[in-house]
């Protein structure tokens, strides 16, 4: 990679000013970055050095996803993300296929169902519901199955991303569905909610969950459920939805429908408290040119996958070869560009993803410069559309790291780049251009 040296010839009484365009490669071979765009022999410039840096991407690192603190490990810019829940999956061609298991319990302690004779209710219908409110993916159809856990869930126990519980073999009901989330659901003459997701149970089952309802005995029989996207449905490439869910919606829960013994209609509602244990697991199972290249340095293309899947990792190495402790960084802009090959009408990119570092600890942490105050406004990450482009403003990370390297020149500045919240609301992905149109870092620095 080629720096581009701008020196200030006019007038030397005044600090020297520099532009560097830092184009990421481990090659040797001069880049012509830059030397298009202005031209050295009118503006006194020349290129010097060859500079290298390190990307990568790697699998993501499970995360914490219910804790009985409320305590999670997610990133995010601002609070107004919501904790929803994802259901569904999807087979993509550049990466392979991934998918989104919600796990959850019920709760039937506020239920007051004493005079209720279980031996003289007929069920009339029973559907597990939760109301809509986004989806990603090929297709408008959702294919899941509802299975009961064989494991009970402990509201005192942490469970993570990659949480693997044992479902019953068989499950309680099963849906393909269109997903329209414009549509609502008319549930009689008088209910009618926004779209949700609707899958209805066998009568069996719902007369065993009523029973334990009405015996006291629910939390005791019921270990929790898990809503798991049917593989059929994703066997293809192209193929494959993932739906997001307010699991804590007033119109989600466990629905039974019911005639009592004096021939009166009833229907029974258990819904998901703010407390009770839910969460999302994800498993991913990547094609053979994703796995042949896991974390390979300066691969074609680098690889940013929601729902812990894929983050791509930029390492500076020589950064202590031509920075010092005498100089002030002005501003340094980090850039990436998708890969302007591939459509991305179906599989959409990603509204805001991060750069981060890891702590002391070893856990993803914001730099500096994500002022959570600022929002977007100073630190951006958002998707330019026009360019294609994600572009992150990283100065207060730069400058810090030219004051640890004065301290301590065996250090590596490495960041990530991942997704807010690492796509745990969010099933997004992205291909970054490695090869034509490679990560940029531009830094305006002045020597002191």
């Amino acid at each position: 990679m080629n720096i581009l040296f701008l020196k200030n010839l006019l007038k030397p009484q005044l600090l020297v000013a520099f532009l560097f365009v830092l184009t990421f490669s481990s090659c040797s071979k001069d880049s012509q970055l830059g030397g298009s765009v202005i031209d050295a022999s009118t503006y006194g410039l020349e290129f010097i050095d060859t500079f290298q840096v390190k990307t990568s991407y790697q699998t993501s690192d499970s995360i914490k996803m219910y804790s009985p603190s409320g305590a999670d490990q997610v990133l995010v810019l601002s609070s107004a993300i919501a904790s929803f829940n994802m259901v569904g999956g999807y087979n993509n061609a550049q990466t392979g296929t991934s998918k989104a298991d919600f796990i959850f319990n019920l709760s039937a302690d506020q239920i007051v169902v004493d005079s209720l004779e279980i031996s003289s209710i007929t069920i009339d219908s029973a559907v597990m519901a939760f109301q809509y409110t986004g989806r990603y993916g090929y297709s408008d159809q959702l294919s899941v199955d509802l299975y009961k856990l064989a494991e009970s869930l402990d509201e005192d126990q942490d469970y993570y991303s990659n949480t693997q519980l044992a479902y019953e073999s068989q499950p309680i009901g099963s849906v393909t569905t269109t997903v329209d989330l414009t549509d609502s659901v008319q549930i009689d003459s008088l209910i009618k909610v926004p779209a949700q997701l609707r899958v209805n149970l066998d009568l069996t089952e719902a007369q065993a969950l009523l029973s334990s309802v009405i015996d006291q005995s629910f939390e005791q029989d019921v270990n929790g459920f898990a809503l798991s996207v049917n593989q059929n449905s994703i066997s293809t490439s192209g193929s494959g939805l993932v739906a997001s869910i307010d699991a804590l919606s007033s119109n989600s829960g466990l629905f039974i429908y019911f005639t009592d013994q004096n021939g009166a209609a009833q229907r029974l509602q258990l819904i998901i408290e703010q407390d009770d244990v839910r969460f999302n697991t994800f498993e991913h199972d990547f094609n053979t040119t994703i796995q042949a290249n896991l974390n390979s340095a300066n691969t074609d293309f680098l690889y940013v996958k929601s729902m812990l899947g894929l983050t791509t990792k930029i390492e500076l190495p020589t950064l202590k070869d031509w920075l010092s402790d005498s100089l002030f960084v002005a501003q340094a802009l980090m850039t990436f560009k998708l890969d302007s090959n591939l459509d991305i009408t179906e599989i959409l990119p990603h509204g805001q993803l991060l750069l981060v570092e890891r702590d002391a600890q070893g856990d993803f942490a914001h730099i500096k410069d994500a002022d959570l105050a600022l929002g977007t406004s100073f630190y951006d990450g958002q998707f330019d559309l026009e360019q294609y482009t994600y572009t992150f403003n990283i100065t207060r990370y730069l400058q810090n790291k030219i004051e640890d390297l004065a301290e301590d020149s065996s250090l590596i500045p490495t960041l990530y780049l991942v997704p807010e919240a690492f796509g745990i609301y969010d099933p997004a992905q992205i291909v970054i251009d490695n090869n034509f149109q490679k990560p940029t870092l531009k830094i305006y620095y002045t020597q002191l």
